[in-house]
């Protein structure tokens, strides 16, 4: 009788290893289409919300879980290029308005209006706060403190600080009393 008729079984595990390699690759790999089709689904929506007409597509981007669409887009009868940025962790879509970035004519967005604007959108979204008035916009290296006065659960004129880093598009709030 011979001795072989059965695999060895590290020659039956090394074929379950590849196997369960090829499947996790394809996985992987049909999960990040559908991630880039979901940021390319949403950044098309909020184009089609705020009125443009995407002209033309430039070089799509990702970076640190976040998507970047430039476009050539017209609103009207004005031209511009606009970029949406998908945040892949938090599912948010950024697109600046059309009268905050233009072509060489108009005037662009400078970081401190940057800063304060998405903190005053942050504020505003979170439970518990509307902002009553926005301060100026403080550089410390990379991130921006942005003070502004609020009313929380009922108060009026709370002094808080928002913090901005355009880096990760992170923001926090720090109360100042």
């Amino acid at each position: 009788m011979p001795e072989h008729t059965r695999p060895m079984p590290w020659l039956r595990l090394g074929v379950v290893s590849l196997s369960a390699l090829m499947l996790m690759s394809t996985r992987t790999e049909a999960q990040q289409q559908m991630m880039w089709g979901r940021a390319r689904d949403a950044c098309n929506a909020a184009a089609v919300r705020a009125g443009y007409v995407i002209l033309r597509r430039d070089h799509e981007s990702y970076a640190r879980n976040t998507y970047t669409f430039p476009w050539h887009v017209r609103r009207g009868n004005d031209e511009s290029d606009v970029t949406c940025r998908y945040d892949g962790v938090r599912g948010l879509v950024d697109l600046p308005d059309f009268g905050r970035q233009r072509t060489e004519a108009g005037s662009l967005e400078t970081q401190d209006q940057r800063a304060q604007r998405r903190c005053e959108t942050f504020v505003n979204s979170t439970a518990g706060y509307r902002v009553q008035n926005v301060g100026a916009a403080t550089r410390h290296g990379n991130l921006w403190d942005v003070s502004m006065t609020v009313r929380r659960h009922g108060r009026d004129d709370v002094p808080i600080t928002c913090r901005y880093n355009p880096s990760s598009n992170k923001l926090t709030i720090r109360s100042n009393y």
